[in-house]
């Protein structure tokens, strides 16, 4: 539906705003001492390149490569601009039901597991 370009820029925008969260809520802290603002810095940067960018988008291409595939069986059905609108609204369809789980799931990874190997300490 769009070109490839477009997507790569998209990936692009999702990375400025997880370098400029991530600096803003770094910068909100730079007085504190023992290092904190670095710390919450990368927090911030693993937690949002996770849940808004790496997990999101994996999750949708496989959503879209599995409708896409289904549609190959019905292709004799629909025109092929036809297959693609359904495969990108598919797409786009999943979003509202990803995010709360993944922002759990990440939620759940940072405080188990990267945390604790990093010994980051957030709020």
């Amino acid at each position: 539906v769009v070109h490839a370009n477009v997507v790569h820029a998209s990936y692009a925008v999702s990375a400025s705003y997880v370098l400029a969260d991530a600096s803003s809520k770094a910068r909100a802290e730079r007085n504190l001492p023992d290092g904190k603002p670095v710390r919450t810095f990368l927090d911030v940067m693993i937690w949002q390149g996770l849940a808004s960018v790496a997990i999101p988008g994996f999750t949708i291409n496989r959503i879209c490569r599995g409708v896409g595939n289904l549609l190959t069986s019905y292709s004799h059905l629909f025109p092929k601009r036809t297959r693609a609108m359904i495969i990108t609204g598919s797409g786009l369809l999943a979003i509202p039901f990803i995010i709360k789980p993944i922002d759990r799931g990440v939620d759940e990874l940072m405080e188990k597991v990267v945390r604790p190997v990093a010994d980051i300490k957030y709020f």
